[in-house]
């Protein structure tokens, strides 16, 4: 561990020397972009929510529609529909459910040590 935390201690110095020479304000922009790029992925997996429940609406209104289809099996399109809106649904649902998106957002800062860390670690 002593040369990790040697890792640790040199990028933070340098992290320093960095906001030292260019002031808060590229410090407030790094923050401002994790923040960015946090929302970023939230938009997006709402937009996949959305279109999730759109498409399981439009599916279970085909299903109860009473129209026979092509091949007068309703069962087997109601299966591949409901696959596809889990396929949506499902990575959406992760991406909300993780905590690191709404730390992001919230608390850049705690973000962008984890981001070093993470680097460093791996």
């Amino acid at each position: 561990m002593p040369q990790t935390d040697a890792i640790i201690s040199e990028i933070l110095k340098r992290l320093d020397e960095a906001v030292r020479a260019h002031g808060d304000a590229a410090l407030n922009a790094a923050f401002a972009v994790i923040r960015l790029n946090a929302l970023q992925v939230l938009i997006y997996a709402v937009g996949g929510i959305v279109a999730a429940l759109v498409g399981a609406l439009l599916l279970i209104r085909w299903y109860r529609g009473g129209k026979k289809d092509l091949y007068g099996d309703r069962d087997m399109g109601a299966i591949i529909g409901g696959i596809g809106v889990a396929l949506l649904a499902v990575p959406s649902l992760m991406v909300i459910a993780n905590p690191w998106v709404w730390i992001a957002i919230f608390n850049p800062k705690l973000e962008l040590a984890h981001h070093i860390l993470t680097k460093i670690l791996k």
